[in-house]
């Protein structure tokens, strides 16, 4: 924080004949950023004169020629800002007001003497008396200070001020009487003035003056008493007039005589101050402010703060500081290291700051000051101690405070001191005569203000807590015996809110984190400081409200993404229960005015699920009602929406916790048939959060939302039709109605969910989603009523009817064409569709007698299906056992074909293309092939590297028991092809072509069927080399087949 925190150039320092420039900065102040800007509005001091760098050993006791003198350097101000002690204009505010009119009221929040302004902003680190006048004229207060001793003194003589003395007396001093300044005030106040005209540099440099002033000097200042010390003085020239040509306002007082005036921004307060501080030039920068310190006095807060502000007001951007002892000159350096040092702001050890001595004189000011307190700033005091002495009082405040700076930018430290500062100055009504808060002072103008909103706002708020179960009847009560109204109750409120606007920040950059304990217990902070707020506030602002619904809202986030992460509950418990000290101490604070119970519901760190679930449920929706009462809705629809959004899907989390609750009963549930209560109370609970959640999700018009919840509402449908299904082993299980109503009321929830979404290309995701539940919802009901047909209820036909129907809608909503993550599983969808509907028209053809059209209609379904699932299955590259079974049926069709055909010829071109069929699965064995010798090979690298291989990863591939079955079915239906085959070719004597085709696949089928006996006959080959016996003989196979079937006519 070299060269006084990075301030730019000075603004030039001339009258008001040069157009106003601004210099703005952002400061880093103790880490966080400091905005400020000045614009000089008007300057009457010339430019800058260089400082003279003095010599060590110089004797400021000692006046130089010029002291007190007009200098073409300084100007006809100098002597106002180089050493006259003559105090300011009374309410010099009033005369910059009238000189600056057209800003007061509108653009200007403050109107004050720069030193006022140091005074309050020193006020969380000081002991000090701050006595202020405080006027308000549209949205500018007029700043001034309040001089109690002068003003008593006077009311003696006038009568004016009666009222104040009275209220002063009767609660502070009883025993009132003028305090005057000490020697030591004015001894300083001359070394300073002498000092300042030593550093003028150029021809009026100043000399030592002959030894007899110096006698007369020394003289006057070792006089006693106020008037002694005043004579020694020399009489100045006249002070400049007035900006302003306006002779009327020189009668009515209204008098600026500041060397400049100017218009500081700081943070967000725009501020109208008057300064008298002398700048100089000849350093590093072209302005430079000069400081006397005594050597053996120390520096602290204080001190930084006092030099820090009078450089920020006046953008002068170096401090040059000269060590005195005595009045002899030590040394004189750049004091830039001294801020950054100085504002570290950490807490003094309460053993050291004992050593800091009564008079550091650590804040000394270039403006005059008529008393001089035994512990004013002027005297260095800088307390943090929870201890002050009894009359430690502040009178006015700027109300904006409220709006320095924003929560991310808050230490805790600042937090801390400014809560221990307030709570520290309360004192107990039996230790401290208080007013009578119903009686007000008198005065002579009214309260404009008027409520009428908060009160109801506040009934409502207070039906809302006591719905929390929280409610507390002595609200608005403090106590700590804060009097409503007073500084200290004016400013805990504005701490306690911003402490629970800097925790809230806290605690949303750790849910970004994932510190989702730690989230927890800043939230937890934050709400304990927004409940000791909304116990000490008299009413309920709409800002305050809307930020307890984000508290609440975030609250609710972090309760959620606990829930979700209960695999590191540990940690986040760890996380929760940590407390550093300055939570502690601001949590200490909190208690003197409130339980800090209101929110204990919503902050508690839970372990169960369901717990953690209905608390952020509960967040949400104390969140939404705050939005309702307090009529937020309107004036922020975004936060609105975002409330509804989260409960909504708050409602789904719970809706899934409670339908996984009841799929694992169910799944429990062995030996008793009955759906348990248990289960029928979960599905009531799930679907009844499903409900409110699609409620939610429509009145925002989140289509996309609403659809999943009606999704998962589907789901619950599914599950409920499983329950009501027979128990295993029950030989008569049958497809149920309940089973049917049940997954009926699935499809009409996929169905709503598909009508909300609209077409596909405006949500696809979601879109192919559910149309993936559909399709699957509609392939469970077809196949549960497939495999248990309700034969007892309903007529064959009639099962197979709603069969193929399900089927077919299966496969509508089974999009097999579209390229994505799916496009697989659907695929095999449909193939599996096909092959189901092929057995079942080969299983009617099978079974029905009679109608020869229906089964004409069935063998050609029934063909057209089986083809559909082998040409789907081949675009599968992992399902070679299914393509096999689908083939071997193929086969079995085509031998069933054959038992009804009496010709020779028609036999034989059957079992030619069903041998056809099996020569086209070396595919599918070439498949199973690969797959088991790359296990093979894994197997073997395993055992090379002393590694044991998991029976699930050398079965995730493929089935071996599944492969063994249908490769003995495979073996045995080919024996009895060829057999068959080998019979009719040798029975026949016909020829085609002049060659014996017959003949040359006779010789081939025999050929391969003996091969195929003494493979089978062997009971030692592996199931590869049983494969590779398979490949080989279809191999053999498909070089007659094509001319074997051409032949065969």
């Amino acid at each position: 924080m070299a060269e006084l925190c990075g301030l730019g150039a000075a603004a030039s320092v001339r009258g008001d004949a040069e157009e106003p420039k601004q210099q703005g900065s952002v400061l880093l102040l103790g880490g966080n950023e400091v905005k400020s800007s000045a614009v000089v509005k008007y300057s009457s001091a010339p430019p800058q004169a260089a400082f003279a760098w003095l010599q060590e050993k110089t004797d400021l006791k000692l006046p130089p020629a010029n002291w007190l003198r007009e200098s073409a350097k300084l100007g006809p101000a100098g002597t106002t800002a180089l050493g006259n002690n003559k105090k300011s204009t009374p309410f010099s505010s009033f005369g910059m007001a009238y000189d600056f009119i057209d800003s007061i009221g509108n653009d200007v929040d403050v109107v004050s003497d720069s030193e006022n302004i140091k005074k309050l902003l020193k006020i969380p680190y000081s002991k000090s008396h701050v006595s202020m006048a405080v006027h308000r004229i549209g949205r500018t207060l007029l700043l001034d200070e309040l001089d109690i001793q002068e003003l008593f003194m006077r009311s003696s003589q006038t009568g004016d001020w009666t009222w104040l003395k009275e209220f002063y007396q009767r609660l502070i001093d009883q025993k009132w009487q003028r305090k005057k300044k000490s020697k030591e005030h004015w001894y300083q106040k001359a070394i300073l003035s002498k000092f300042l005209y030593y550093s003028i540099n150029g021809d009026g440099a100043a000399q030592p003056v002959p030894s007899s002033s110096k006698q007369h000097q020394e003289g006057a200042v070792s006089g006693e008493g106020d008037e002694a010390g005043r004579a020694s003085w020399p009489a100045p020239f006249e002070m400049p007039s007035s900006l302003s040509e306006d002779p009327g306002a020189s009668n009515q007082g209204l008098k600026n005589d500041f060397v400049r005036n100017i218009l500081w921004t700081f943070e967000d307060i725009h501020m109208l101050v008057g300064s008298n501080m002398p700048i100089f030039g000849g350093g590093r920068y072209p302005a430079v402010s000069l400081r006397l310190r005594d050597n053996n006095k120390p520096i602290n807060v204080l001190t930084g703060i006092d030099y820090w502000l009078d450089n920020l007001i006046c953008n002068v951007p170096e401090l040059v500081m000269c060590f005195h002892v005595n009045g002899i000159v030590q040394i004189i350096a750049s004091a830039n290291y001294m801020l950054s040092e100085l504002f570290q702001l950490d807490e003094p050890k309460k053993e050291d700051s004992a050593d800091f001595p009564i008079n550091g004189n650590s804040d000394e000011s270039y403006s005059e000051e008529e008393e001089e307190m035994p512990d004013s700033d002027e005297n260095g005091s800088y307390s943090n101690s929870s201890d002050p002495p009894d009359d430690n009082k502040a009178v006015a405040i700027i109300k904006s405070v409220g709006e320095l700076s924003v929560p991310e930018k808050y230490k805790s430290v600042h937090r801390i001191r400014g809560l221990k500062s307030v709570d520290s100055s309360v004192k107990k009504e039996s230790d401290l005569p208080a007013a009578d808060p119903s009686t007000p002072i008198p005065l002579k103008y009214e309260d404009e203000s008027t409520s009428g909103g908060p009160e109801c706002l506040e009934k409502q708020m207070a039906l809302f807590l006591d719905k929390m179960g929280s409610f507390q009847k002595d609200k608005h009560s403090s106590q700590s015996g804060m009097i409503p109204g007073s500084w200290q109750y004016k400013m805990k409120l504005q701490l306690i809110l911003k402490s629970s606007k800097a925790y809230y920040v806290l605690s949303d950059a750790a849910m970004i984190l994932q510190k989702y304990g730690r989230a927890l217990r800043y939230i937890k902070l934050a709400l304990q400081c927004h409940d000791t707020y909304c116990c000490l506030s008299a009413s309920m602002l709409p800002e305050v409200l809307a930020f307890l619904c984000q508290c609440l809202t975030l609250c609710g986030d972090i309760q959620l993404m606990l829930a979700q992460n209960a695999n590191n509950r540990a940690a986040y418990l760890e996380e929760y229960n940590y407390q550093t000290k300055e939570d502690q101490e601001i949590l200490h604070s909190l208690h003197r005015e409130s339980s800090c119970q209101v929110f204990t519901w919503a902050t508690d760190l839970s372990t169960d699920l369901e717990c953690q679930l209905s608390v952020s449920c509960k967040c949400y929706e104390a969140a939404y009602e705050i939005l309702l009462f307090s009529n937020l809705k309107k004036q922020n629809p975004e936060q609105h929406v975002q409330v509804l959004k989260r409960m909504g899907n708050i409602r789904n989390e719970m809706g899934v916790f409670y339908m996984n609750q009841a799929a694992a009963v169910q799944t429990e549930r062995v030996v008793s048939k009955n759906v348990s209560m248990t289960e029928q109370q979960l599905w009531k609970k799930s679907f009844s959060c499903f409900e409110k959640g699609i409620q939610y999700f429509e009145s925002i018009d989140d289509a996309p939302n609403a659809a999943l919840l009606l999704c998962n509402t589907g789901r619950l449908m599914r599950i409920c039709a499983q329950a009501h299904c027979a128990a295993e082993g029950d030989f008569k299980r049958e497809f149920s109605p309940e089973e049917a109503l049940y997954y009926n009321k699935a499809i009409n929830y996929y169905l709503k969910a598909l009508r909300s979404l609209g077409e596909r290309e405006m949500h696809p995701a979601v879109w192919d989603s559910v149309n993936w539940e559909l399709s699957t919802t509609y392939f469970t009901m077809a196949t549960l009523q497939q495999d248990y047909a309700p034969l007892s209820r309903k007529a064959q036909e009639q099962i197979e009817k709603e069969v193929s129907e399900a089927m077919m809608k299966s496969l509508k909503y089974c999009d097999v064409d579209t390229v994505s993550p799916r496009q697989p599983l659907c695929q095999y969808r449909a193939a599996t569709i096909h092959h189901r509907l092929a057995s079942m028209y080969h299983s009617c053809l099978r079974n029905q007698v009679g109608d020869e059209h229906l089964r004409k209609q069935h063998r050609v379904l029934a063909d057209l299906h089986y083809s559909k699932a082998v040409r789907l299955f081949q675009l599968l590259k992992d399902a070679p056992c299914e393509l096999l079974r689908v083939q071997l049926e193929r086969v079995a069709f085509a031998e069933f074909q054959m038992t009804s055909q009496n010709s020779s010829a028609g036999k034989l071109k059957t079992l030619f293309g069903a041998l056809d069929i099996m020569s086209k699965t070396k595919c599918v064995f070439q498949l199973i092939r690969k797959e088991l010798a790359a296990e093979s090979e894994q197997i073997s690298n395993s055992e090379n590297s002393a590694e044991s291989l998991s029976p699930n990863e050398s079965s995730a591939a493929l089935n071996k028991e599944e492969v063994m079955k249908l490769l003995s079915i495979f073996e045995s239906r080919m024996s009895f092809l060829l057999l068959q085959s080998i019979k009719l070719l040798t029975s026949t004597k016909k020829k085609i072509g002049g060659i014996n085709e017959e003949e040359v696949a006779l010789k081939t089928n025999k050929h391969v069927y003996s091969l195929l006996l003494r493979a089978t006959a062997s009971k030692s080959m592996t199931l590869l080399e049983r494969i590779e016996v398979i490949l080989n003989l279809l191999e053999q196979l498909s070089q007659n087949s094509e001319a074997s079937n051409g032949g065969i006519q």
